[in-house]
């Protein structure tokens, strides 16, 4: 689909993305996942003297202008039950899944917007600038969320793993893509008052103490 066609039908308007919920999962059981070949699970890895892994060279992929995902990469689910999904950090959480047909479609195509869900109730329209691959099995997109100028989208796809954060600077809200224990990923939306940790330089807090010479090492010392 094609940025550029009507407001009617554009996917991308700030009307379509705020009325929209973000699809759920039927049922809170995972669905089927598909691993695309060459993976670490389907394929076998490239080791080099005494099995020492060999990592990929990282390309990086310019997305094709004006083009739309139009199938979701994530599934939000109706529950909340990985050990991992909530902290101390957080405001609110949605467990999700990853769609691993539409994520290889997407990476393939390389379109450069795609819609990611901040909550069963919230997404966000990604703008993509960039897409980092090391081999066939992670990817990164690097982009900023649509009408929203200032913020910046970072996540990370390894196998059937997602990791990074949405950030809005001019509302201070922060998004976390994560792990949540139970077999799903799980977005977070942080609280910034939680962070009561005063910003400084690193020694500010510990201040390390010169080290006193040890006695086999004062008895090395006076023999030589």
């Amino acid at each position: 689909m094609n940025l550029t066609d009507s407001k009617k039908s554009d996917p991308t308007s700030k009307s379509n993305i705020s009325s929209t919920a973000y699809p759920t999962h039927p049922t809170p059981s995972a669905p089927a996942k598909v691993i695309p070949s060459g993976t670490l699970t389907s394929g076998k890895i490239k080791r080099g003297p005494n099995k020492q892994l060999l990592f990929p060279t990282p390309a990086t992929h310019t997305p094709q202008p004006n083009s739309f995902h139009t199938k979701p990469i994530f599934l939000t689910t109706n529950t909340l039950t990985g050990p991992l999904s909530t902290n101390r950090f957080t405001l609110s959480a949605t467990e999700i899944t990853i769609d691993q047909n539409s994520l290889a479609q997407f990476l393939k195509a390389k379109t450069s917007a795609v819609k990611i869900p901040l909550s069963e109730s919230r997404s966000a329209t990604v703008l993509v600038d960039q897409i980092r691959s090391r081999g066939d099995h992670t990817h990164t997109i690097v982009g900023k969320v649509l009408h929203s100028p200032g913020s910046q989208v970072i996540l990370t796809f390894h196998e059937e793993v997602v990791s990074g954060s949405v950030a809005y600077d001019s509302s201070n809200e922060h998004f976390e893509f994560a792990n949540a224990g139970n077999g799903n990923m799980v977005v977070r939306q942080l609280d910034p008052n939680a962070f009561t940790e005063k910003c400084g330089q690193p020694d500010d807090h510990i201040k390390l103490q010169p080290q006193q010479p040890t006695a086999q090492a004062y008895n090395t010392a006076s023999l030589s």
